[in-house]
């Protein structure tokens, strides 16, 4: 009887020493496949309560995301010196998320390796693909509840950067800022900022109506887009300060903050102007260009083909 106790206990040990040794060590970073640049190409439909709208889910189509150590990119918002976190959730830890399965979002096993953007803190509607799932060759992120895959991107593809703040202008700005000592100097730092970005944007739109000068057609419709983009700035400066008697309703500091927004709304459209320049093959300046296949910055400068 003793010798059949034992025998049992000897096995039921060697059991779960096996069952620990086979164990699989949950990943404490990312793949090497992971880094680089990739572009989000369509919705998955599941079962989940969809939380965004039919023109969200449109704007989302096309971006570009870029993990890479050094910086990460969604769109325009860009995170220097990403922390990224790594676990890996069962099916039904996942469907906890947004009820949807594995099944629907492609992954055939029954669990999954998921990436976070844990620092800088970050929503998904701020930062698309701050929350991304592994497939066998690609990705999966969830932006409200929906979900999204992600292709990598051409090695060319000229949208695949990090794009940095001009040194020049952050200089000119923080010495400006420095030496501001009164409301009237801060508010005059805000205005030279505002008119800063405002050359910069004029001759990054001078050289894109340029360099797509033989297209009548594209010409047009950079022009357009130009148009739509004044009228958005507008609109969206007159919601932040809606009050007609702004300097009485908002004060002294109200000069400062619209030309610093202004600034700001400025700055996003350099960037997209610059894209579009890269996309008829002009030159944008150097930026901080990632790697699609490892997410290594690469330093680049010059044309670039669609």
């Amino acid at each position: 009887m003793r010798r059949t106790a034992l025998t049992c206990c000897v096995l039921v040990f060697t059991i779960a020493l096996s069952t620990v040794a086979n164990s699989e060590s949950p990943p404490t970073s990312p793949p090497q496949w992971f880094w680089g640049c990739w572009v989000v190409k369509k919705l998955l439909p599941t079962s989940g309560v969809s939380g965004l709208s039919k023109e969200q889910v449109n704007a989302l189509v096309g971006k570009r995301l870029v993990f890479g150590k050094s910086c990460a990119r969604s769109g325009d918002a860009v995170a220097q010196s990403p922390v990224y976190s790594t676990s890996v959730l069962s099916d039904r830890d996942f469907f906890s998320i947004g009820y949807a399965s594995l099944a629907q979002i492609g992954v055939k096993d029954n669990k999954v390796v998921r990436v976070q953007l844990t620092k800088p803190e970050l929503s998904d509607l701020d930062f698309a693909g701050n929350d991304v799932f592994l497939r066998e060759n690609d990705l999966v992120i969830e932006v409200e509840n929906d979900y999204f895959v992600a292709e990598r991107a051409k090695s060319e593809d000229a949208a695949c950067t990090c794009e940095k703040a001009s040194t020049a202008q952050e200089s000119q700005s923080h010495a400006c800022n420095d030496k501001a000592k009164t409301q009237s100097e801060m508010n005059a730092c805000a205005s030279d900022e505002a008119a800063r970005n405002d050359v910069e944007l004029n001759e990054v739109y001078r050289k894109l109506l340029s360099q797509a000068t033989s297209q009548e057609e594209a010409v047009a419709k950079i022009k357009a887009a130009e148009r739509a983009w004044i009228a958005y700035r507008d609109a969206y400066m007159d919601a932040m300060y809606p009050a007609k008697n702004k300097q009485a309703e908002y004060g002294s500091i109200y000069p400062m903050e619209a030309d610093l927004l202004r600034a700001k709304l400025t700055q996003r459209q350099v960037t997209a102007l610059k894209e579009l320049l890269q996309q008829y093959g002009g030159e944008a300046g150097t930026s901080e260009t990632v790697n699609p296949d490892d997410g290594s910055p690469v330093v680049a400068s010059g044309k670039r083909k669609p």
